[in-house]
């Protein structure tokens, strides 16, 4: 690893809350309130109901990484 990925590992590595500044903190905050409100307008949009569809045909397991309307999901080539 060169010093540069050396600095950057050590500095991810032992960053806390605190250490970050407020602009990424408001960043993160907003863009995660952003993904969850496009998720629950977008929910019963045109063409959800086709890719919830396949989503359930593609089937999953209790185990699957993805949950997609309350049933296991299995999204291939994804996970």
């Amino acid at each position: 690893m060169s010093g540069v990925e050396e600095k950057l590992v050590r500095y991810l590595r032992d960053a806390k809350y605190e250490d970050l500044p407020s602009k990424v903190i408001d960043t993160a905050k907003n863009m995660i309130l952003t993904i969850i409100g496009t998720t629950i307008a977008g929910a019963n949009s045109e063409g959800c109901k086709a890719l919830v569809d396949q989503i359930r045909e593609w089937g999953g397991t209790e185990e699957a990484p993805g949950r997609c309307a309350g049933f296991p999901a299995h999204l291939p080539g994804v996970f």
